[in-house]
């Protein structure tokens, strides 16, 4: 069947996932030329990018991560099995592959080193806040044990003063 708008094969494409009928969704997407594999790949979910990119062809996969921009084509290839990578690789344009396989590492090495500085960052602060509580707390004890020992020792002094004036 041949789909003569890119809006009815994303269509097509989504309702046969929905029925479970990858073959379906397949074949309607590997009909289209690789800019508009693309394009409508781009537009689905990415649960559905994961159940529908392993099962095309592995030429048709890797046209299609080399049109999506970097960082699109990065997140999807995360999702995917190792097998599944090196298969879409060998397709790969020689200097493309490369490049994917570059900037896939780097925006995964890049993201979980950002979290993980994050991550640090906070915890660094949470300690920093916990420590200028705790030093409060003791400086505010300090206070009120020195209040209280002042007013003991004031209440001693009144007490004794007292009782010397006492007929």
């Amino acid at each position: 069947m041949l789909y003569t708008d890119l809006e009815d094969v994303l269509v097509k494409v989504r309702a046969s996932l929905e029925h479970d009928d990858v073959a379906g969704a397949v074949a309607a997407l590997e009909a289209l030329r690789a800019p508009d594999q693309a394009d409508l790949f781009y537009e689905l979910e990415d649960e559905q990018q994961t159940v529908l990119l392993p099962r095309l062809d592995p030429e048709d996969a890797a046209d299609i991560l080399e049109e999506l921009d970097d960082e699109d084509a990065a997140d999807i290839v995360a999702t995917l099995p190792r097998e599944t990578i090196a298969r879409i690789i060998d397709e790969m344009e020689p200097d493309l592959s490369l490049i994917h396989i570059s900037t896939t590492a780097m925006t995964t090495t890049m993201a979980t080193t950002t979290a993980m500085m994050t991550t640090a960052a906070t915890m660094m602060t949470t300690t920093a806040a916990m420590m200028m509580t705790t030093t409060m707390m003791t400086t505010t004890a300090a206070t009120m044990m020195t209040t209280t020992m002042m007013t003991v020792t004031t209440t001693r002094l009144n007490k004794t003063q007292f009782d010397r004036h006492k007929p």
